[in-house]
């Protein structure tokens, strides 16, 4: 049986900052406790750049 805590145990490491090239403005991102990430940006571009960033 898989559990919770062995799902969150694939999680990557979510709690530092990064600089990324392409980016034009501050992008926050953040998972719940399901792991799923939410994004939060000034533009429509920097939040699909977030979103493939986050999915690769």
């Amino acid at each position: 049986m898989i559990t919770k805590g062995d799902l969150k145990a694939c999680l990557p490491d979510v709690t530092s900052t990064m600089t990324l090239k392409g980016i034009g403005a501050s992008v926050d991102v953040y998972r719940d406790e399901w792991g799923i990430p939410h994004i939060q940006a000034l533009t429509e571009r920097d939040l699909h750049y977030a979103q493939g960033f986050v999915t690769a």
